[in-house]
């Protein structure tokens, strides 16, 4: 996959995938309307749950990797806060800046860049805070990794980006801010607390990169908005687009077109 161009920077048309955790099932039925939908370069936009303290995660990754050949796809991911960063911190990055983790299955690191065939400029950052925190155990289904840093945002850069690739979403998307502050779920004081802190780490990338589109999920919930931006450098405006839990909700799945910058999403 390294000796070429890999899909994600040719492909006319770009699969989204919202949260998964682990369901192969939900994910195979999402992959399978994106490739009839012309999608071979698929992005799912973190907590994949497939990287996970699992004994049978080499056997499910090699089926995963041996459906998408013989579909002709390839799946991109970046990590949420559900996926295990201790394992993927130790495995190699590329030449080309994805973790390979099988021949057609690539994680995008945090900070990682990309450019388009069609000129457009690709960027990732994922990581989220998990605001259930209280409840999870550390090195089991809950890593400190999974919160994003100074240094990544750094690593992103100021440069203005076309798309970004994210598990969290900017701050202003008031379906989210709803979400927070309707306490429904009685979130304590402290989890919250701890949720904002990464989260405004990813306000920061988002402010200096000024992304044309934003591309994320983690609030299991969809919500689309478009958000306009006011700094002393400029204003901007973004498309933010948050998928879906893919076993929850309907809208887990989008069509990213490079060409007309139109997105469609669907049932999957």
């Amino acid at each position: 996959m390294t000796a070429r161009a890999h899909p994600l920077l040719t492909s006319e048309r770009i699969g989204l995938i919202g949260d998964v955790e682990g369901d192969v099932a939900m994910l195979t039925i999402c992959l399978d309307r994106l490739r009839n939908r012309g999608c071979e370069a698929v992005v799912q936009l973190g907590d994949l749950g497939l990287v996970w303290p699992d004994e049978n995660m080499d056997a499910t990754l090699d089926e995963l990797d041996a459906r998408l050949e013989r579909e002709g796809q390839v799946l991109y991911f970046v990590d949420g806060n559900h996926d295990d960063h201790a394992q993927l911190g130790v495995m190699p990055v590329a030449e080309d800046g994805v973790r390979w983790i099988r021949p057609r299955f690539g994680h995008l690191p945090r900070g990682w860049r990309g450019l388009h065939s069609t000129g457009l400029t690709f960027g990732a950052l994922g990581g989220a805070s998990s605001i259930d925190r209280s409840d999870r155990l550390e090195g089991v289904d809950w890593w400190p990794e999974e919160n994003i840093t100074e240094e990544q945002v750094a690593s992103l850069g100021r440069e203005p980006l076309d798309v970004l690739f994210a598990h969290d979403a900017p701050l202003g998307v008031r379906t989210i801010t709803s979400l927070l502050d309707d306490g429904i779920w009685q979130w304590n004081r402290a989890d919250l607390e701890y949720a904002a802190y990464s989260r405004g780490w990813f306000h920061l990338a988002f402010m200096n990169t000024q992304p044309k589109f934003t591309f994320g999920a983690h609030y299991g919930l969809f919500a689309e908005q478009s958000i306009v931006t006011v700094t002393s450098r400029a204003t901007f405006e973004t498309f933010a687009i948050v998928l879906a839990h893919a076993r929850e909700d309907k809208k887990c799945c989008a069509v990213f077109d490079t060409v007309t910058l139109e997105v469609r999403v669907f049932e999957p």
